[in-house]
């Protein structure tokens, strides 16, 4: 590939020069800010105190549940056990 040799005075070769200042200016921009700005997130009060706290499910009610009336733990479980192999 032949190089092509640009003037040093040419309006091109002022045009790249300008472009490559303005792409200096904006790339040290956007490092500053970035470095310089703080995250942005929220600091509970209480952030040094751990808390244990355990969840338990509430136990299974019969009812219905999406549409499908299930009358006990067996039901759902067989419900599962069709839809799975329903795949």
């Amino acid at each position: 590939m032949a190089k092509v040799k640009v003037k040093d005075n040419s309006g091109l070769a002022k045009f790249n020069r300008f472009l490559t200042v303005v792409l200096v200016i904006l790339l040290v921009a956007t490092i500053a800010i970035v470095i310089f700005s703080s995250p942005k997130v929220a600091v509970q009060e209480n952030s040094g105190e751990i808390q244990d706290v355990s969840v338990v499910d509430p136990a299974f009610k019969a009812g219905t549940y999406g549409g499908v009336d299930f009358a006990s733990e067996e039901d759902v479980v067989n419900y599962y056990i069709e839809c799975y192999n329903k795949t």
